[in-house]
């Protein structure tokens, strides 16, 4: 399993109910991947394990949101590789009518 950064969401008005609390609609396939700190490999093994891409590191994961929990970078070698990739995925996944959120 990866290990990888901080979930920045910022909800929008629709999002926050009377209470304060933030809530976001249920979706059909929730994915979590946690921590990657800077591993693209291992990163690149998380999103393939959990269906969202190919072989080729393309979104396949239909409407499915993954939410990309902990440390993205702090340790490995290939902090900038994995903001690029995510940043991709982010792009693809939308087009397919699925979320990445990280």
């Amino acid at each position: 399993h990866a290990q990888g950064a901080a979930v920045s969401i910022t909800p929008g008005p629709s999002d926050v109910d009377n209470t304060g609390s933030f809530q976001r609609p249920a979706v059909g396939r929730l994915v979590a991947i946690g921590d990657v700190h800077g591993d693209l490999e291992k990163t690149r093994e998380s999103f393939r394990a959990a269906s969202l891409t190919n072989e080729r590191d393309e979104w396949i994961g239909g409407t499915a949101t993954c939410v990309q929990v902990g440390d993205q970078l702090d340790r490995g070698k290939d902090e900038v590789a994995i903001l690029h990739f995510l940043e991709r995925l982010r792009g693809e996944a939308k087009a397919a009518g699925g979320e990445l959120i990280v």
